[in-house]
C-alpha cells in the first residue's frame, strides 16, 4: 500500500529542495548576471517554505513509519534553518559583489544545506538524521570553498570535508552498532534495550553512543571535536560562515537533545558524559576566545561555548527525562537570531572587496554608522545573557532544567562561564565604540541589510517583550 502522505511536515522540506533545483537552473540558464534572478528564486522559495511552517503548527505527527517526527521543537527547528537561510540569501549579493565572487552556485547549495538541517530537525530515525547530515555537510563542504581564488577559503574547504569525512565514519559505525544491539533504527528503542537487554546489548549501546557522540559533536563543534571550526570559520566567506553557525547548528543541536532524551529514566552515564563534554566546550571556547583578534575565529570559539551551554541542556534531559523542550527552543531562537545579527553587522562592513577581520578593523564604527554599532550592543548583550534580551531567557530555562536534573554544580560552571565570556564580547564593542583609526568613511546599508538587522534586533529583544504569547504559541503555558 502506498503510504499517507502528510504533506503539512513534508511540504516544506520539498518546497526548499525544488527552490534549489530551479535555481541552478535559472543559473545555468542566465548565468552570473547581474539581475541577480537566481537570488530572488531562493529568496522567493524560502519565504513560500517559511510560510507554510508557520502554516502547518507544532503539534506531534509521524509520517512515513515515524522516520520523519514533526513535534514542536522539530518545528521550530525547522523554522530557525529556513529562517537562516533568508537572511543570508537576503545579505548575500552585496558581500559576494564586494568579494568579487560571481558564483551563482551559492545559492542552490545554501538551498540544499537547508534542506539537510530541515531533515535533521524533524527525525528521531537514525539512518534519515545520517542522510539529512550528509546532505548538509556536502554542501557546507562546497561552500566553505566558494572563493577559489582565496588560498584560506580552499584550505578551510579541505579542512572541513577530511575532518568532516573521519566523523561521518564514526557516526555511521555507531548507528550499525545501535542496529545491532536493538534491531532497529529508531531511537525511541533505546531505553527499553538499555534497561532490559541483555548486557553484550548495554555495551553496544555504551559504544554506539560514543561513537554517535563524535559524529554529533562534530556538527555541534563540542570539545574536543571543535578542532576544525576556527580555521574553517576564518577561511570560508562571512556569507557561508554565517548560515553555518547558525542554520548549520540548529539542526545538529536537536539531534543532541533528541539523542540524549531517547535514554529515558536511563541516562545518568549518558548525561554525565554529556555533562563533561559541555564543561570542556564551555573552558575551551571561552578560554581560547580571550586570546582571538580576528572577528571570525572570536566567533567561532563563541559558537563553541554556545554548543557547550546547548549540551547543558542535553545533558539535563538525559538526567531528569522528559524535560520541557522551552529551554532549548529559547536558546536556539535566540542564539540564531543574535549570532546571524552579528554576522550581518560584519558583512555590511565589507567594502571594496575587503571586509573587517580584526577587533581592531571594527574601530570607528559607531561614528560611521550609529545604526550597526547599537545594534552590535544588543547582540552582544544577548550572546552574554544580560538584560531583557532573549539570550538571557535562554539561559536562565537551561540553568532551570540543570537544576530539576540535579546538576547544581553544572549550572555553576555556566554561569561562570557565561561571565567569564563578557570580557570578550565586550572587547567587540570597545573597538565599535573606539575612534576610526582607518577608513572613516559613513558605511551605507542596502535594503535588504537593513530589513535583515532590523529583524534580527525586533526578534532579539521581542522575545522577552512577548515572552508570555510565545510561551501560549509554543504551547509550553
Amino acid at each position: 500500500m502506498i503510504p499517507t502522505i502528510d504533506w503539512g511536515v513534508i511540504g516544506p522540506v520539498a518546497i526548499v529542495a525544488v527552490t534549489g533545483m530551479i535555481a541552478l537552473i535559472v543559473h545555468m540558464i542566465t548565468g552570473n548576471s547581474e539581475k541577480n534572478f537566481t537570488q530572488k528564486v531562493t529568496v522567493f522559495g524560502l519565504l513560500i517554505a517559511l510560510t507554510s511552517l508557520l502554516a502547518a503548527g507544532g503539534s506531534e505527527r509521524f509520517v512515513l513509519q515515524e522516520m520523519v517526527v514533526m513535534d514542536r521543537l522539530g518545528s521550530v527547528g525547522q523554522l530557525l534553518t529556513v529562517f537562516s537561510a533568508l537572511i543570508v540569501a537576503l545579505v548575500s549579493p552585496a558581500y559576494l559583489e564586494a568579494k568579487r565572487i560571481k558564483l551563482g552556485e551559492f545559492y542552490p547549495m545554501l538551498a540544499w544545506a537547508t534542506v539537510g538541517g530541515m531533515i535533521v530537525c524533524c527525525t528521531r530515525n537514525l539512518l534519515v538524521l545520517f542522510v539529512g547530515i550528509e546532505i548538509l555537510s556536502i554542501s557546507l563542504y562546497v561552500l566553505a570553498g566558494l572563493h577559489r581564488t582565496s588560498k584560506k577559503s580552499e584550505e578551510s574547504a579541505i579542512k572541513y570535508f577530511l575532518l568532516g569525512a573521519f566523523a561521518t565514519g564514526f557516526l555511521l559505525y555507531g548507528i550499525a552498532m545501535f542496529y545491532g544491539a536493538t534491531g532497529s533504527l529508531n531511537m525511541s528503542t533505546l531505553v527499553s534495550y538499555w534497561l532490559h537487554g541483555a548486557p553484550e546489548n548495554k555495551i553496544l549501546l555504551s559504544l554506539s553512543f560514543a561513537l554517535i557522540a563524535v559524529g554529533i559533536g562534530f556538527k555541534c563543534s563540542l570539545a574536543p571535536f571543535h578542532q576544525w571550526t576556527p580555521d574553517v570559520y576564518e577561511g570560508a566567506p562571512t556569507n557561508v560562515v554565517a548560515f553555518m553557525a547558525t542554520g548549520g547548528k540548529v539542526g545538529a543541536f536537536v539531534a543532541l537533545w533528541n539523542f540524549a532524551d531517547s535514554f529515558g529514566h536511563a541516562g545518568r552515564f549518558v548525561g554525565m558524559t554529556i555533562a563533561t563534554l559541555a564543561v570542556l566546550s564551555m573552558l575551551v571556547g571561552n578560554v581560547l576566545a580571550m586570546a582571538q583578534k580576528n572577528i571570525k575565529r572570536l566567533l567561532a570559539y563563541s559558537s563553541i561555548a554556545n554548543a557547550g551551554y546547548v549540551a547543558v541542556a542535553a545533558a539535563s534531559v538525559a538526567i531528569a527525562f522528559r524535560l520541557n523542550h522551552i529551554a532549548l527552543i529559547f536558546f536556539l531562537f535566540g542564539y540564531v537570531l543574535t549570532s546571524l545579527g552579528v554576522f550581518v553587522v560584519v558583512l555590511a562592513m565589507a567594502k571594496d572587496g575587503e571586509e573587517p577581520m580584526s577587533l581592531d578593523d571594527l574601530k570607528g564604527l559607531a561614528s560611521r554608522s550609529p545604526i550597526l554599532a547599537y545594534s552590535l550592543v544588543v547582540f552582544v548583550l544577548s550572546l552574554i545573557g544580560l538584560g531583557p534580551v532573549s539570550g538571557f531567557l535562554g539561559k536562565l530555562f537551561i540553568l532551570k532544567d540543570a537544576l530539576t536534573a540535579n546538576l547544581a554544580w553544572l549550572a555553576v560552571v555556566m554561569v561562570l562561564n557565561s561571565i567569564f565570556g563578557a570580557f570578550y564580547y565586550f572587547g567587540m564593542l570597545r573597538s565599535a565604540f573606539a575612534p576610526a583609526e582607518g577608513d572613516a568613511r559613513p558605511i551605507s546599508l542596502s535594503i535588504p541589510q537593513t530589513f535583515s538587522l532590523s529583524v534580527c534586533v525586533v526578534g532579539v529583544i521581542g522575545a522577552v517583550v512577548f515572552y508570555a504569547p510565545l510561551l501560549a504559541h509554543l504551547g509550553l503555558r
